[in-house]
């Protein structure tokens, strides 16, 4: 499936705009229904302009397409220009902004940027460019009703099939369902009425402007049904044992001497770890899950998650990766409610989550879908009060809440018990924000832009991005980048940089992917792009790079990252890991990039068990492997303090008692395992 920057959603298209009607209007909604862009498809001459524009937190992508169709409703010329308001180019196997295709005497040339291709057509096939709008989709399934066997050849290659489901009813209005299938082989679901015009796509995030009803009850629908999906998914890959488990032969990692055990036996019954025994011991009863010598890893943690951003795919890929402890850093407040409740009954994986509410303020360029959106200071404190009501670990500030109102709502979230971390709000400095009452900073952009941007420059738009390259040029011994450091030194404040994202943001290039991303990119089916890997997936550039020297600054900013982040190792200022990604590997990730800052493997892995679990406040419950404590662990073979690059081969994941096996989990996800599961015995 390929995707464009920043649409966090299925993309999809009108098929009942004709020629000479009056202009159509499509809305895009977010995850909870709330406005993201438009679609607008508008009669030019003979053909038609479509102007697609989806903007959400600062940014988004703007397509603007000139189409001619012909009788049977395929495509005589085509011209698509895409952007992004970073200003990097679409289309994860082009690149390129644009693409122009032309059919005419029986022959089909299209060029998508420097090549050009072409075909002789001795029967009907229809142009399926790679960077098209959603509007793309429309113009299939106009031409695809016309054929016979609803089915046509598509160009570069493949088929596009059109197949009608069912009639029903949604909100009261009746609609004829169709599955639309396409050279990439993936399927979506649209909605036609009875004039044979789209009514909503998918789980309604594509709707007719006026049927937002629509929306919100397939919405409803598409989500339980996914909820059934995974409690069954639960069902078939968790192992439940109705005796004491011992993980036999394995070497225990301590997180506090950071070496490895001798080979001993752990033995867990239900969530907690019983006892440590020696290799000769063995009692009658037990499962024996044989651990042939591997390594056994107190669980990771992700301090940087999202449960509403990858949902239960997200968790079953994080638990693959060995994480069983998770930081929650904005999710919408109903699904985290659900998702906690889901996972403490055992009803769907994932890992322990430790929830952050999200406050952001109202603005053109809002972040819309996670969390409080408050309009005032007096809103702000509210939210505050009810994440303390509900439970919540600390709340976390987004881009466009009024810096003024900081002091106060930090105030407020201490007096209740509740931490404060966040994003740098527009027109502020990390150093203003600690001394506001910050106790941590989230991403390594973040907390470096106040030393770069200037005045007046509003980071809720993409230059919080894009300004990133400004960090090539940064010093930093000078008196502004070490005031930072004094001052979070000495007010003890915590970093969490995010460096695999944010290393992705800039070094991406298109038609490249990072060697050490291929280990895993080269496993995923080409359809399978969970949760944040829709804008930084490897495989096409993202920021605006334009000459050699723009390349060369975007990747020194990168380097520039990993040192400040070595620079406050030396200090002693506390760095965790986060991934922003639910996928599991990106977390991985993360750990090799902190021991490109120094840390030795052992210091890493102490870093992201036991010091991460302090930190979070679950050091009596979790973060070492002793008795008493919460079967959180992981299995992996080799030594991990020799070569951190075992941990890329996870056999298994005991997540409080709960055991699941990594290739289970990916076969059935589509994803191709990496290592075999450990041998189950009955002793």
């Amino acid at each position: 499936m390929r995707l464009l920057l920043a649409l966090l959603i299925a993309v999809a298209a009108p098929v009942g705009v004709s020629l000479g009607s009056a202009p159509e209007r499509y809305v895009i909604l977010d995850a909870d229904g709330g406005k993201a862009g438009d679609i607008e498809v508008t009669p030019r001459g003979s053909g038609l302009e479509i102007v697609w524009d989806s903007k959400n937190n600062g940014r988004g992508t703007e397509t603007r397409e000139q189409l001619e169709l012909d009788a049977a409703g395929l495509p005589k010329t085509w011209r698509i220009e895409t952007k992004t308001d970073l200003g990097g180019t679409t289309g994860a196997s082009s690149g390129v902004g644009v693409t122009t295709f032309e059919s005419k005497a029986g022959k089909a040339e299209w060029t998508v940027g420097s090549t050009t291709d072409g075909r002789k057509l001795s029967a009907p096939a229809i142009f399926a460019p790679a960077d098209a709008s959603p509007w793309a989709l429309g113009v299939y399934a106009r031409a695809l009703l016309k054929q016979s066997g609803m089915t046509l050849a598509s160009l570069p290659t493949g088929t596009l099939k059109l197949e009608k489901q069912r009639d029903e009813t949604v909100a009261g209005k009746a609609v004829a369902v169709y599955l639309l299938s396409g050279p990439d082989q993936r399927t979506e679901t649209i909605r036609l009425d009875a004039r044979g015009e789209l009514v909503a796509v998918g789980d309604g995030r594509v709707v007719r402007a006026g049927e937002e009803s629509v929306a919100k009850a397939l919405r409803d629908e598409v989500r339980a049904k996914e909820r059934a999906a995974h409690l069954a998914l639960q069902k078939k890959l968790l192992h439940v044992f109705d005796t004491p488990v011992r993980v036999r032969n394995v070497r225990i990692f301590d997180p506090v001497s950071g070496k490895l055990g001798a080979p001993s036996s752990v033995i867990f019954s239900g969530d907690k770890i019983t006892a440590i025994e020696p290799l000769s011991v063995s009692t009658p009863g037990e499962t024996v899950i044989d651990g042939a010598g591997g390594t056994l890893i107190p669980g990771l943690h992700d301090t940087h998650f999202h449960v509403s951003l990858g949902g239960p795919e997200g968790a079953w890929l994080s638990l693959a990766a060995g994480v069983t402890t998770a930081r929650d850093m904005g999710s919408n407040n109903e699904t985290m409610a659900q998702y906690l409740a889901d996972v403490a009954a055992g009803l769907i994986p994932g890992p322990r989550i430790i929830p952050s509410g999200m406050i952001e303020g109202a603005s053109p360029f809002s972040l819309k879908s996670s969390g409080f959106l408050v309009e005032s200071e007096a809103d702000a404190l509210k939210a505050v009060r009810w994440y303390a009501d509900h439970g919540y670990w600390q709340i976390k500030i987004y881009n466009s809440v009024n810096h003024a109102w900081v002091p106060a709502m930090a105030r407020e979230a201490h007096a209740h018990g509740l931490r404060v971390a966040g994003h740098i709000p527009a027109f502020s400095t990390a150093d203003e924000m600690i001394e506001a009452g910050y106790d941590e900073v989230i991403h390594a952009n973040q907390l470096m832009l106040g030393w770069v941007l200037k005045p007046g420059e509003d980071t809720r738009t993409p230059i919080r991005l894009t300004a990133m390259s400004r960090f090539a040029d940064l010093d930093l011994n000078s008196a502004p980048v070490q005031k930072t450091l004094d001052l979070m030194q000495s007010r003890n404040i915590a970093f969490e940089p995010t460096l695999a994202i944010m290393r992705r943001l800039v070094m991406n290039r298109t038609g490249q992917v990072e060697p050490a991303d291929r280990w895993w990119y080269s496993h995923l089916p080409k359809d399978f792009k969970p949760g944040r890997m829709i804008t930084v997936l490897p495989g096409f550039t993202i920021m605006p790079i334009k000459t050699p020297a723009d390349d060369a600054a975007y990747n020194n900013a990168a380097a520039k990252m990993i040192e400040l982040v070595r620079m406050m190792n030396a200090r002693g200022i506390r760095v965790f890991a986060g991934s922003d990604d639910n996928n599991g590997f990106v977390i991985q990730r993360e750990l090799e990039l902190l021991a490109e800052t120094g840390m030795t493997p052992a210091q890493v892995l102490t870093r992201v068990t036991l010091e991460s679990a302090r930190y979070l406040g679950g050091e009596a419950a979790w973060g070492t492997i002793a008795p008493g404590k919460s079967a959180d662990f992981f299995l992996v073979p080799g030594d991990p303090t020799a070569d951190l690059k075992a941990i890329h081969s996870v056999r298994m994941t005991v997540a409080q008692g709960r055991v699941y096996f990594p290739n289970e989990i990916y076969q059935a996800l589509g994803v191709q395992p990496f290592v075999e599961p450990p041998k189950v015995d009955r002793n």
